[in-house]
């Protein structure tokens, strides 16, 4: 008997290449500068994490993509953080902001310190002394906290623009579907 993956060949193709669009513009523009950037971001944990998935069951086609949950920041970096004083002006819209009381107390300090140590980063001082690494932390800490996070929308925008053209796809790859069906079946 003929299973949904067989029957469903042009439909599961035309929903992997909506996949593989998506995957492919996100990663351009994770790596694109944004104005609110100095340089642009580096291929990092986040970057080699994107990717997708395109599985057949017995009654449905399932397109995932999920490098936004195994990756615990890439919603913030994708959505943005609004920060408890002002926002950049991306992230206004975002549902994450800090001093909310949904967060873990203190996560963002020790992740901020722990970046510091580790790419061993220290600002000097007005007579040219290194700052410590818990001051460095304490500064870096507080302007994210106050300013928030701004949005990159390197997912959400790839993916809005490849749904726009898939409504169309899927009906003339389900077409092609039903014709390839058909013939099987006039031909018995």
């Amino acid at each position: 008997m003929a299973t949904l993956n067989d029957f469903m060949k042009f439909t599961k193709e035309a929903l992997d290449d909506f996949a593989s669009y998506v995957e492919d513009n996100s990663r351009k523009r994770f790596l694109r500068k944004y104005k609110f950037q100095k340089k642009a971001s580096s291929k990092g944990k986040l970057y080699n994490a994107i990717n997708k998935k395109v599985e057949v069951f017995e009654d449905r086609i399932l397109v995932r993509f999920p490098f936004m949950k195994d990756v615990d920041y890439a919603k913030f970096v994708d959505q943005g953080v609004k920060g408890k004083t002002s926002s950049y002006s991306p992230s206004r819209t975002s549902p994450f902001g800090f001093g909310s009381g949904k967060g873990k107390k203190g996560g963002l300090t020790k992740a901020i310190s722990k970046w510091v140590k580790a790419k061993r980063f220290q600002f000097r001082t007005e007579d040219g002394r290194f700052m410590s690494y818990q001051s460095m932390t304490y500064l870096i800490s507080r302007k994210i906290y106050n300013k928030g996070i701004p949005a990159k929308k390197f997912f959400t925008r790839s993916f809005d623009e490849a749904y726009k053209n898939l409504p169309q796809e899927i009906v003339e790859a389900f077409a092609l579907d039903v014709k390839e069906r058909f013939k099987e079946f006039t031909k018995k």
